[in-house]
């Protein structure tokens, strides 16, 4: 599992991802109203992003995503993710950091 400050519906052609929902709210420079749980994982031999289940009903169930691993830890997906893989929403409106 990895998480954004990017909505589903807020992706363009890069979208960040982090390892922890602490690093995501740490690295973003304006006010961070939500954390989105991605069910991806990298697959560092090939450089992807792969999704933790696939159902061929919900989206293509071949589907991956060119990834970069920064130095950061953070990775950047080079094509947007599909709308499902978004499992969860963490509230941090009240959490100070």
């Amino acid at each position: 599992m990895l998480y954004t400050t990017t909505s589903s519906d807020d992706q363009v052609d890069r979208i960040r991802l982090f390892p922890s929902p602490e690093a995501a709210i740490e690295a973003v420079a304006h006010p961070v109203r939500a954390v989105h749980g991605v069910a991806v994982i990298l697959d560092r031999g090939d450089h992807r992003l792969i999704p933790l289940w696939t159902d061929p009903q919900v989206f293509d169930s071949a589907w991956t995503a060119p990834a970069e691993l920064l130095a950061d830890r953070s990775i950047i997906a080079r094509c947007p993710i599909p709308a499902p893989l978004f499992v969860h929403d963490l509230d941090v409106l009240a959490k100070a950091i």
